[in-house]
């Protein structure tokens, strides 16, 4: 049976752990054996589903709050909740890949921090399964890694964010990870705008940008 449509879900009930830290929650899914890092919005809309409120109230909330499109937060937030396994939900099918992107575009491009849920997991590039770290808030600046100046956060097509290598070289650009070269990962930043010139077309997600890990060496 459909849900209201002003209704908001359910927390999963049951094998998740939660630690609040400072403005984000990491969720420790037992069933899966995965966690999840939820930056400031992502962590509001958490909170906000246990606070009695209707979607339009925490919509609201989120805009006061944050900025930019509520309503539009909101949608990215429960539909990376749902995904991920963390919702009760039975109300039909999550966004799709494209509606994802055209909502995250438009936060981004408000220059409003979109909700991420960063989950423990490998992605795709090129051919090859790499095993990436996982962040929570874009940014131009190394804080990824520790002792890692040349790794950045940036948002991937594939939902959680990465830590990738940033700079602004001409760079392939993609839609997927699997269309980079192994080792690279396909990611949208506005870190290089007006430096290079160079932004994805509407056609395109972004552009390939390295993996960053334990092991990089930076060479700046």
């Amino acid at each position: 049976m459909s849900r209201e449509r002003n209704q908001l879900p359910k927390k999963r009930a049951e094998g998740l752990v939660e630690a609040v830290m400072a403005d984000e929650i990491v969720l420790y899914d037992e069933r899966a054996g995965t966690a999840h890092a939820l930056n400031g919005p992502a962590s509001a809309v958490w909170q906000g589903l246990s606070a009695g409120l209707t979607r339009q109230d925490l919509a609201v909330e989120l805009q006061a709050k944050f900025g930019g499109s509520g309503d539009a937060a909101l949608t990215l937030a429960l539909n990376d909740l749902s995904r991920q396994g963390l919702l009760e939900v039975d109300d039909g099918p999550l966004l799709s890949s494209v509606s994802r992107r055209q909502l995250l575009r438009g936060l981004v491009a408000a220059g409003v921090v979109a909700p991420v849920v960063a989950s423990i997991a490998t992605v795709h590039a090129g051919g090859a399964a790499v095993s990436i770290q996982t962040c929570t808030t874009p940014g131009c600046t190394g804080n990824c890694i520790a002792n890692k100046p040349c790794c950045s956060c940036a948002v991937t097509a594939e939902g959680p964010n990465a830590c990738v290598q940033i700079s602004c070289l001409a760079a392939q650009s993609c839609n997927a990870s699997s269309e980079c070269p192994s080792g690279q990962i396909c990611v949208q930043t506005s870190c290089c705008n007006g430096l290079d010139g160079r932004r994805p077309s509407l056609s395109v997600f972004g552009f390939c940008r390295p993996a960053c890990t334990v092991n990089t060496v930076c060479s700046l």
